[in-house]
């Protein structure tokens, strides 16, 4: 029968050691508990370790188990539903963790990834306006008013147009000798047929911080990420000596990470919304020459300070690139462009926190506000769950109908402790005793948590004393300092009911 109950609930698997060898570790001596408790629970909690090890259990195998069991407890929460399954696997050695380990991240690249293409494709799958014309349905790429200008413009430069013209042309030539390009962006490329300049994510870009020494503003080709954003119109030059034009200026958060952990984010102000570019470009020397920076580089990271505080690094890849270590924080503004709910009445009526439909629709046509506009004229629905729950009033709690007849019929105690200061002189917890016919309680100041059977005794020779009455019973929350074999002994012996509720 033994061995049946044994191999039901106390399994010899990888899993079941993991969790034994969890609670080992996590052991921690509380306020009010003396050293020889801890030493029992240890004790307890290593029996448990040594019976859940199979026969030819050897130190070989406990070193590869712990090598698991550290690597799995260095995972965060967000990895909580892999770290189930791997429990439930019946080894648990170094290599099978590293395998799924490995297999865990390609598996999370590919889910990136994903919702990348997938946020692509709902910012693609908006209306399409072109640069040129401004006329709806096409870009810049496919319109034909711009072919035509562009043939146009050939063919008054072959014939060498007007006296006006040449004039013009002349002058543009001198200040351009004269005048550099506004933005360099250092050795990066652009794209060479873009569908649409103005969609808010460009799928073609990477979605990595590259620190360039070389570029002269930090440039981004992802208009979703940019705060604050206004237009602004600047040609930018590439490494093979063409030109592309900046579409907007504004800042953008990032979010990065040391030493695996996460640290306060970071503002990178006057970025550049460059939609032809390939890559995220962060102007190391913009940074240093006016916004307070130094940026320090050894053999792995490139470190940027700020008075002698490290805010974020960049990894150096074997390449000899370096990328930032972090997220980028897309702007709520961007967030709610690419949104793929229709722009109705319900969805305002939650957005602006479960207003009246009235009210919204006075904003709308009054012009009230700006940036709320309806796309679908579907009516709300008048039955909206929150908003219901919202107006709900509980019933009351009734009170009880029923009190003890006579005092010392029944006596209601508890203990509060301990406190994070104690008295001069070293009191810490207090217990309370309340008659339940007169409401008339008893304050007992305890320097330990042990002292409330003999604060009882105190309290129930003084009251019986005064009132020339027995305690009939007492009521407490089944906590360990009334739990004790002498403080139910006396109990029994005085004829005291015992009454329990359920510790909160």
């Amino acid at each position: 029968m033994w061995t049946t109950l044994e191999s039901t609930y106390r399994q010899k698997k990888a899993g079941s050691r993991f969790n034994a060898y969890d609670d080992l570790f996590s052991i921690r001596k509380s306020d009010d508990e003396s050293l020889q408790s801890l030493i029992n629970r240890v004790d307890e909690s290593m029996k448990l370790c040594q019976s859940l090890r199979p026969k030819d259990f050897d130190l070989k195998a406990l070193d590869k188990e712990l090598t698991s069991m550290v690597l799995i407890r260095a995972l965060p929460d967000e990895y909580s539903h892999f770290v189930s399954s791997l429990l439930l696997m019946d080894k648990l050695d170094k290599d099978t963790v590293h395998q799924a380990f490995l297999t865990e991240e390609i598996q999370r690249r590919r889910r990136a990834a994903d919702a990348v293409s997938v946020t692509a494709m709902a910012a693609a799958s908006a209306p399409l306006q072109c640069d040129f014309c401004s006329r709806p349905g096409h870009a810049q790429s496919t319109c034909r008013t711009f072919a035509r200008a562009q043939e146009n413009a050939r063919k008054q430069a072959a014939s060498g147009g007007t006296w006006k013209q040449r004039q013009g042309a002349k002058k543009a030539q001198e200040t351009a000798a004269t005048v550099p390009a506004a933005e360099f962006a250092g050795n990066a490329s652009a794209v060479s047929d873009l569908r649409d300049p103005s969609s808010l994510i460009q799928p073609h870009a990477d979605f990595r911080w590259n620190a360039d020494t070389g570029c002269t503003s930090t440039m981004t080709p992802h208009r979703h990420w940019m705060r604050n954003y206004r237009p602004y119109r600047v040609p930018v030059e590439l490494a093979d000596g063409s030109f592309i034009h900046s579409a907007g200026i504004g800042s953008v958060v990032i979010d990065p990470v040391i030493g695996g952990k996460p640290v306060r984010s970071v503002e990178l102000t006057r970025v550049l919304h460059v939609p032809q570019l390939r890559s995220n470009l962060l102007s190391c020397l913009y940074l240093t020459r006016c916004c307070g920076f130094e940026f320090h580089v050894d053999s792995v990271f490139m470190h940027f300070m700020r008075n002698s505080v490290t805010l974020f690094r960049a990894r150096i890849t074997p390449n000899n690139a370096a990328y930032i270590d972090g997220t980028t924080i897309p702007a709520s503004e961007a967030a709610c462009a690419i949104t793929t709910r229709p722009l109705d009445l319900q969805l305002w009526h939650e957005r602006l926190c479960h207003h009246n439909s009235a009210d919204i629709q006075k904003l709308i046509s009054n012009s009230l506000a700006t940036g709320i506009t309806l796309s679908s004229s579907v009516k709300r629905d008048p039955i909206c769950e929150p908003c219901l729950a919202g107006k709900m009033h509980s019933s009351p709690f009734p009170s009880t109908g029923h009190r003890a007849s006579a005092p010392l019929d029944l006596i209601h105690s508890d203990l509060c402790g301990p406190l994070s200061v104690s008295t001069p002189e070293g009191y810490r917890y207090w217990c309370v005793f309340i008659d339940d016919h007169t409401r008339y309680r008893v304050v007992v100041l305890l320097k330990r948590k042990s002292d409330t059977f003999n604060a009882f005794k105190l309290f129930k020779a003084l009251a019986e004393n005064q009132l020339g009455r027995k305690i009939k019973a007492l009521h407490d929350d089944k906590g360990g300092e009334y739990m004790s074999k002498e403080f139910n002994s006396f109990c029994d012996d005085s004829g005291i009911l015992r009454t329990h509720t359920a510790r909160n």
